[in-house]
């Protein structure tokens, strides 16, 4: 099995930073818990775990039942 990089790949960080600057503009919760999630996902191995727990924090807020399930199963929870 292939080990995943340590590191976000450099394709996503425009996708990333574009949902950044949408969640700040609009400031709803669901853009926010999307950026907290994708931030997440990208994050180096060491900030990984606080960020799928702000993820997490933001889900409860943002995303319904569903987006909460998911970010969840992205955590391994």
């Amino acid at each position: 099995m292939d080990t995943p990089p340590s590191r976000p790949p450099d394709s996503a960080r425009p996708f990333l930073n574009a949902l950044s600057v949408w969640a700040e503009r609009t400031r709803t919760d669901w853009a926010r818990a999307s950026l907290a999630r994708a931030r997440a996902l990208l994050a180096e191995r060491p900030e990984a775990e606080a960020a799928f727990r702000a993820a997490l924090e933001q889900a409860d807020r943002g995303l319904g039942p569903f987006g909460q399930a998911h970010t969840q199963l992205l955590y391994g929870k």
